[in-house]
């Protein structure tokens, strides 16, 4: 509890210096723009000067380029596919939960979000997990240390490399404040003006044309991103291979967090009768 706590603390922290940069460039005024807008730009980038252009003109931070669909559909189906697997056996273990996809949060767009308790109940009660899948070797360290600020666990799923792994931000406490200040800093500094302009490899693609590091190349079409046919039937092979593993493991990881777990309704049954609570067993006779 005391390290939920004191994460806590630093979340409301960077919040409020969220709000601050919002009211600077005006976020405040633009639609479809989020604080995990916000926060991603700030945490995903080593330059302040390319942050400082993108909070200025906030849908340039999209990235460039056509990829294949394919890799969409794919993250798509492996997702479906382990949450089919994952409520199948909650059902037959009687686990109840409520389960959630692409639920935003001023963290991030989780892939699925479990609630462990009945439907009716769920909404006061706070044991979660969220399962987040990634179906091909694209793989994000920035947003999973973001996700890591909810104390919820998160279950990864790497279907690709056949990889799942259960993290507890509990046990990640040093790391999450380490973070948390981290970017807190960033933030103080970008608001008082204070940049450092980083020369690197953002700047062969860095829209900023009035860098002098900026090394873009104008392009007249942007081609389609895509892979060469034995790669695509390599690809394709070891994903069913695979996903049916995560699958399995994924759901065992569910099952085995809330199995012996009760959840907020249950825990409440396990209460006695308010009426008898604290009451002296002899002021029974008397009644």
């Amino acid at each position: 509890m005391q390290a939920i706590i004191a994460i806590e603390k630093w979340r409301q922290e960077l919040t409020a210096r969220m709000s601050a940069m919002a009211r600077t460039y005006g976020w405040e005024r633009r639609e479809r723009l989020s604080v995990a807008a916000l926060i991603k730009i700030l945490s995903s980038c080593v330059c302040d000067r390319r942050i400082k252009y993108f909070l200025e003109n906030p849908f340039s931070s999209t990235k460039e380029g056509r990829f294949d669909s394919y890799y969409r559909e794919k993250n798509d189906f492996a997702t479906i596919t382990i949450l089919d697997h994952i409520k199948a056996a909650l059902s037959v273990n009687g686990i109840k939960a409520v389960i959630q996809t692409e639920r935003r949060s001023d963290i991030g767009r989780y892939d699925i979000v479990i609630t462990h308790g009945s439907p009716s109940k769920v909404c006061a009660y706070s044991e979660e997990l969220r399962v987040e899948v990634k179906a091909s070797l694209g793989f994000s360290l920035e947003q999973i240390a973001r996700y890591l600020w909810h104390p919820s666990t998160v279950i990864l799923v790497r279907v690709i490399t056949r990889q799942v792994a259960k993290l507890e931000p509990s046990t990640l406490q040093r790391f999450i404040i380490f973070s948390l200040k981290g970017l807190i800093a960033k933030a103080d500094r970008i608001l008082s003006g204070e940049l450092y302009t980083i020369p690197g490899t953002d700047c062969i693609a860095c829209p900023d044309s009035e860098c002098s590091h900026n090394h873009s190349l104008a392009r007249t079409s942007t081609p389609l991103i895509t892979m060469p046919d034995d790669e695509f039937e390599d690809d394709l092979e070891l994903f069913f291979r695979n996903l049916s593993y995560v699958s399995v493991k994924a759901a065992r990881l569910v099952v085995g967090r809330f199995k012996n777990t009760p959840s907020r309704d249950q825990a409440m049954h396990a209460i006695p009768a308010q009426s008898t609570v604290g009451r002296d067993p002899h002021d029974q006779h008397h009644n």
